[in-house]
This record gives C-alpha cells, structure tokens and sequence, in this order.
C-alpha cells in the first residue's frame, strides 16, 4: 500500500510541472472577461430602448394587417394588378395578382435586415440607428398604404 501511494504521489508530481503561467494570458483573459461585460451591456441598452420596441411592434402589426388585408380580399380582386406603379406605360405596371405577396415579404425583411445592423452597432452610432428605425417604419407604412390603395381599387 505505501508504494501505491508513493506511486501517486510520483504522478502528480509529474503532473506539477511549476511552470508560472505568463502575464500575457492573465491580461489576455481579463481583457476577454471585459469585452463579454460589456457586449451583454450593449445588448441590455439595446433591448430597453422603446424606439426600438416601438417600431418592432407597430411593424409586426403592420405586416399581419398586410397579410390578413389579402387573405381577405384575394378572392375579389382582379387578375392583375397595377402593382409596378413606377412604369410609364400602364401595360407594364400589370403583373399577376399572386405577386402581392411580394408587399408583406418587402415589409419583413425591412424589418429584419435592419435590425441585425442595429443590434451589432446600438452603441456606436446612436443618431444613425434612430434614423434607420425612424426609417424602417416609414417603409413598413408607406408599404401598408401601397397594399390599402391596391385592394381599394
């Protein structure tokens, strides 16, 4: 038994190298633990921001207007639609009426694409991330009227 415990002792021995971890790696390590802190700040900021809530919100609720506008009124509407209003000659602002889906998946991915960009940079550039929300929802608005003036007509 006591050369069982000799032999361990022996093991850990020469697990114990004693070799005296560098400054650089405590430094490296610290640095690292801040760099976390303040991401998870960031990202705190950023949730408790009600402009961003804001327009999180309105938008959602302007996109399931849009779809539910269509899925109401699909059936009445015609089989073309003026959607391409930025064409002079009126045949060419007539497509399908299955393309005004194309409004409710615009709006989406106003929402999300931006987003993504204002989440990575809350911090850095306040004055341009308020005006990339202010001009989020302007889109997903000036979207929903689109759709309203379409099924309208």
């Amino acid at each position: 038994m006591k050369k069982k415990k000799k032999i361990e002792k022996e093991e850990v021995k020469q697990l114990d190298l004693e070799i005296k971890e560098p400054f650089k790696n405590k430094f490296y390590k610290a640095k690292r633990e801040f760099d976390t802190a303040v991401l998870q700040l960031e990202v705190r900021k950023f949730l408790k921001d009600p402009l961003v809530w804001a327009v999180l919100v309105i938008s959602i609720i302007l996109i399931y207007f849009q779809v539910q506008t269509i899925l109401n009124n699909l059936k009445v509407l015609p089989t073309y639609l003026p959607i391409l209003k930025f064409y002079s000659f009126p045949s060419k602002q007539l497509i399908e009426t299955k393309y005004i889906y194309l409004l409710p998946i615009l709006s989406g991915c106003l929402l999300i694409i931006p987003m993504i960009f204002i989440s990575r940079n809350y911090n850095r550039e306040k004055n341009l991330v308020k005006l990339l929300l202010v001009s989020v929802l302007i889109s997903v608005i000036f979207l929903t009227v689109i759709l309203i003036n379409l099924v309208s007509v």
